[in-house]
């Protein structure tokens, strides 16, 4: 039986760091394409909030808050699956600019 050592060693082996580093880039890219609409969708949550009369294309608040709230949740799943080390495959956890994988400690970007 293999330890976990050893088998974070045959995934580097598989992937050079240039390679890491150039998936994590396309990683942070979706990442920041994902949050940037989430963070428009919070501000619509509460102007909903704060402005009773508030309408938005014409369309009833329920179907803005159903939009929003299924958009805000969407939008978790996606940092769920995508917000991952691509050498290991580890949660990124809340780092919003890893330098290094919490799990594997893998280099994710040059600098």
């Amino acid at each position: 039986m293999r330890n976990c050592a050893s088998n974070l060693f045959i995934n580097h082996t598989h992937m050079d760091q240039h390679s890491v580093i150039e998936k994590f880039k396309v990683i942070k890219k979706k990442q920041f394409y994902t949050i940037t609409p989430m963070v428009l969708v919070v501000i619509l949550l509460v102007v909903l909030l704060e402005n009773p009369k508030f309408a938005l294309f014409g369309l009833s608040r329920t179907v803005l808050y159903v939009v929003a709230f299924g958009g805000i949740f969407l939008g978790l799943i996606f940092s769920l699956k995508n917000w991952r080390c691509p050498a290991c495959n580890g949660y990124l956890r809340k780092n919003v600019n890893p330098k290094f994988c919490p799990k594997c400690g893998i280099k994710l970007q040059e600098n």
